[in-house]
């Protein structure tokens, strides 16, 4: 990725490891806060989480067997309830930004995995909650500001359950070369495909990163 990555991360869910170079040229990290994740509805009990040695901000754990999977269903995002806040939000805009952070993993996860939608043996299933989405505009003034989006994700075997891998990230963009778009969600695509990017190089790094068997 590129060097002008702005970024502004909390915990880690596709991620597991820092930036890749790739799809977002005109991204620039910012900064890291490593506060380990409280709670997640997705998760459940995230205290054996550990922080990423690649990124201080990954928080995540990965099992060694998930590199016996070759094929990989992915499910529809879901976005929680409160996920834009108390704010009022356009019809349509939390499925539209599900499908695009689907179509962000399908694009970077079919290069090692056959994309299918039938369970079955060496087939894992891939969930994921977006638990808040930050504008980049300010309603009414249109003014730019920081935006982005936070979320928990688990790969799971699609016939027992068992989960393979579960992470969680909050991160916040800053594009400074995308300051004149009128998207009031660029900076939350953006960390979409900040994540995919990451979640298929953590798929490829299993032996540096699995955290059990």
């Amino acid at each position: 990725m590129n060097a002008s990555f702005r970024i502004v991360s909390i915990a880690l869910i596709s991620g597991v490891l820092g930036c890749q170079s790739g799809k977002d040229p005109e991204a620039r990290t910012v900064s890291t806060v490593s506060d380990k994740p409280r709670s997640s509805a997705l998760l459940g009990d995230v205290s054996g989480l550990k922080q990423s040695p690649l990124h201080s901000g990954t928080w995540y754990e990965l099992s060694s067997s998930l590199k016996s999977y070759n094929s990989l269903i992915i499910e529809d995002p879901v976005v929680a309830s409160d996920a834009f806040g108390n704010a009022p939000v356009e019809d349509g805009v939390g499925a539209q930004l599900a499908a695009r952070f689907k179509e962000e993993l399908t694009n970077s996860l079919q290069q090692d995995f056959s994309i299918t939608q039938d369970q079955g043996p060496n087939t894992a299933r891939l969930q994921v909650v977006i638990k808040r989405i930050d504008r980049s505009r300010e309603r009414g003034t249109g003014t730019r500001i920081i935006g982005g989006a936070a979320a928990d994700l688990r790969i799971i075997d699609s016939k027992s359950g068992k989960v393979l891998m579960a992470a969680s990230e909050d991160d916040r963009a800053a594009d400074t070369h995308a300051m004149t778009s009128p998207d009031p969600y660029h900076d939350a695509k953006a960390t979409f495909v900040h994540w995919s990017s990451r979640t298929a190089r953590a798929l490829r790094s299993i032996d540096e990163l699995a955290t059990r068997p």
